[in-house]
């Protein structure tokens, strides 16, 4: 095996170590993902009369990593809904939501799963 062949595969195993020891460390991947999405969801949990006009949801997206324009695929699956220019959570993302929270809620009682 040559230098260079060697120093990648010293890569590849220091790279399987660190994210072994993040896990260990309750650093599970995809809850950054999920404490994100939570947030977001939860931006949107209002009545629909106190729904957020579009900049409002705009930033809402922006704000917690998303792209504004992933809106309408948070529709098409039923989590949010658009009233006029009032944009909320549905009856669906509201379970959502707290089917997430209380994942993320037993995952810091007990990291170790």
């Amino acid at each position: 095996m040559d230098e260079k062949a060697l120093a990648a595969a010293l890569r590849q195993i220091a790279k399987g170590l660190t994210e072994a020891a993040a896990v260990l460390d309750g650093d599970v991947p995809g809850m950054e993902r999920t404490a994100r999405r939570i947030a977001l969801m939860r931006r949107f949990d209002v009545p629909p009369e106190k729904g957020l006009d579009r900049e409002e949801a705009s930033k809402a997206f922006r704000e917690n990593g998303y792209k504004p324009r992933s809106f309408g695929g948070w529709v098409r699956r039923g989590l949010i809904e658009r009233d006029g220019d009032r944009r909320y959570l549905s009856a669906r993302g509201r379970d959502v939501l707290a089917e997430l929270s209380a994942r993320e809620q037993q995952a810091a009682q007990d990291p170790q799963g």
